[in-house]
């Protein structure tokens, strides 16, 4: 029987290869996505920024080819309150992208943790 869930998990530093997070090797078979992220303020991910605590934007896109980039359904994450629209897509995605340059205010953010939750059919 083949999975119905994934979790794809993507971490790193914020201001690392131009600002810009790329998720690879996402399966085919998965059809629905929900994108996450959380900011955290070590390299050991235990203390976590609160997104209202910060300011700016996060974009996201995704890519069935790995070289051209599309816009999401909420794929602009507005920072400064307590929750946000989480970006989805639907169909076929074989990589995502986030470009943290839109981020005016870290306070304290030094690296990232996206979550992609992908269904199938």
């Amino acid at each position: 029987m083949s999975r119905q869930h994934h979790e794809y998990i993507k971490q790193g530093v914020i201001n690392a290869n131009p600002s810009i997070a790329t998720l690879i090797g996402i399966e085919a078979e998965f059809e629905r996505h929900y994108i996450s992220v959380v900011f955290f303020t070590d390299d050991t991910y235990s203390t976590p920024v609160m997104v209202s605590t910060m300011a700016g934007t996060v974009d996201v896109s995704a890519s069935d080819n790995g070289i051209q980039f599309g816009s999401l359904v909420n794929g602009e994450i507005a920072l400064g309150s307590d929750s946000y629209l989480r970006p989805s897509v639907q169909g076929t995605i074989r990589s995502l992208r986030m470009d943290f340059s839109g981020i005016t205010t870290l306070n304290g953010a030094n690296n990232y943790r996206i979550y992609l939750n992908s269904h199938r059919g």
